[in-house]
């Protein structure tokens, strides 16, 4: 089970970054809600349409603090191919258990792609 839907995005994507001097980065804000049955190895990140067509470069989640009254902490997994928002517990640092329901929690963040 697990999520596989799209992350929303907020406003508007933001690119290229003439400031970074990198003509080809795009930043998606989103925010992105897990699923009510976790999936062991994490709930699917899929691209926004904003970023079809351009490799996934990093995902940030804005509050990886642990959820109120819990002791989870959100993160990435590090895979462009197979993006997922994985959840940990903080106090043994060992995975949520799978059909967890996390569907009351809802990150927010901004994903990377590089054009180039």
């Amino acid at each position: 089970m697990g999520s596989t839907g799209t992350p929303t995005l907020l406003g508007a994507a933001i690119g290229p970054l003439g400031a970074m001097g990198d003509q080809n980065t795009l930043i998606v804000p989103f925010s992105f809600t897990m699923s009510s049955s976790y999936a062991t190895g994490g709930d699917t990140f899929t691209e926004t349409t904003e970023a079809k067509g351009v490799e996934l470069a990093q995902v940030y989640i804005a509050n990886p603090i642990p959820a109120v009254g819990t002791d989870q902490i959100f993160s990435w997994n590090g895979s462009a191919s197979a993006p997922k928002i994985t959840a940990n517990v903080l106090s043994t640092a060992a995975e949520v258990t799978a059909t967890t329901d996390l569907s009351g929690t809802t990150l927010y963040g901004f994903a990377i792609y590089s054009r180039g």
